[in-house]
């Protein structure tokens, strides 16, 4: 046997095989590595077919070179709405882009952006002349929306607040909102003021995450407050609290006692650890000048995603009876 002549027979023997084995063994390979599902998108159509929902399921425009990069690569393809679609998360730094596309994904659960590409995206495009290409709620997915720190998230919540609301869309398929990565004592009082009179713009949210301050604090009393005011809106079933190690260790007894209390005052607050690394904190202690969205770190948001052990998924091995009222986690 000539020695080229292996491959051709390896090739055989592979097309020889059950249709149903061969689909199985890509599907597998595909989902081992991006550059695997890469090489087999030039294999074949229907390579290219089967590779696709692994390279697309999850996201990450961490630049606006890869964001420019996705909508060129997308839009202008002949099946644009159908790979759209295939998009599960997405992680996007830069604070604007993706108007376009960002509508077209209707496969979307888990999104995280800044409060300003929030405020822009469902209140900045008024005076468009082109109509808003965004799928009716029912035909879209419900969505975990994760608000990534930003040193202008006050005034962005505010427009969201005070604005008209041209593209509610997103609004209304959030019902996992997340504000865990502002995680300063400043950052978390903006965040769950703003949480608090927002909620009527999620009308089907059922889960807010929010960070607890660390002691002492000025705004522990306000903030307890709002949280029993977050608790009586309709729709609310659970508030989750983050607590980073530093929080955590600015308490007596490492808030055993505090925790306690809190857990009394409110059966349906869960209160949960979380990464306190310096990605996760909020950007509101640094100055406008060395602010760069896309050097906020997607790490730890990533590793809850291919691992499937977000903050909501630990609320209820913490907490198994939450379970119960949960529907969508």
């Amino acid at each position: 046997m000539e020695p080229d002549s292996a491959p051709a027979q390896d090739a055989a023997t592979f097309y020889s095989l059950p249709s149903e084995l061969i689909v199985m063994i890509l599907e597998i390979a595909a989902a081992s590595s991006t550059p695997t599902a890469l090489a087999l998108c030039l294999v074949s159509s229907w390579a290219r077919k089967l590779a696709r929902p692994h390279l697309l399921d999850t996201v990450v425009l961490a630049t606006y070179d890869q964001r420019d990069a996705f909508e060129h690569a997308v839009l202008p393809a002949l099946d644009c709405a159908d790979t759209l679609a295939l998009v599960r998360h997405l992680w996007v730094a830069p604070s604007e882009g993706l108007d376009d596309a960002l509508g077209q994904l209707t496969g979307l659960t888990d999104l995280a952006i800044s409060p300003s590409y929030l405020s822009y995206t469902t209140c900045g495009k008024g005076d468009r002349d082109d109509p808003d290409d965004t799928p009716a709620p029912e035909n879209s997915r419900v969505l975990r929306l994760t608000l990534l720190p930003s040193p202008y998230t006050g005034p962005h919540l505010e427009r969201l607040y005070s604005w008209e609301v041209w593209n509610p869309a997103l609004l209304v398929r959030t019902t996992h909102l997340s504000f865990v990565l502002h995680a300063d004592n400043v950052s978390i009082n903006v965040a769950i003021f703003w949480a608090w009179n927002l909620l009527n713009r999620f009308p089907r949210l059922t889960h807010l995450a929010v960070a607890l301050p660390t002691a002492p604090c000025e705004y522990l009393e306000d903030f307890e407050l709002v949280c029993a005011e977050i608790l009586k809106h309709p729709s609310m079933q659970t508030l989750v609290l983050g607590v980073t190690a530093s929080a955590r260790a600015s308490y007596p007894d490492g808030g055993t006692v505090y925790f306690a209390s809190l857990r009394e005052k409110f059966p349906r607050v869960c209160i949960v650890d979380v990464d306190g690394s310096p990605e996760v904190l909020s950007a509101h202690t640094l100055t406008t000048q060395e602010w760069d969205p896309c050097k906020v770190s997607a790490e730890s948001w990533l590793a809850e995603i291919r691992t499937g052990d977000s903050i909501w998924q630990r609320a209820i091995r913490q907490e198994p009876l939450l379970e119960k009222r949960n529907t969508f986690i």
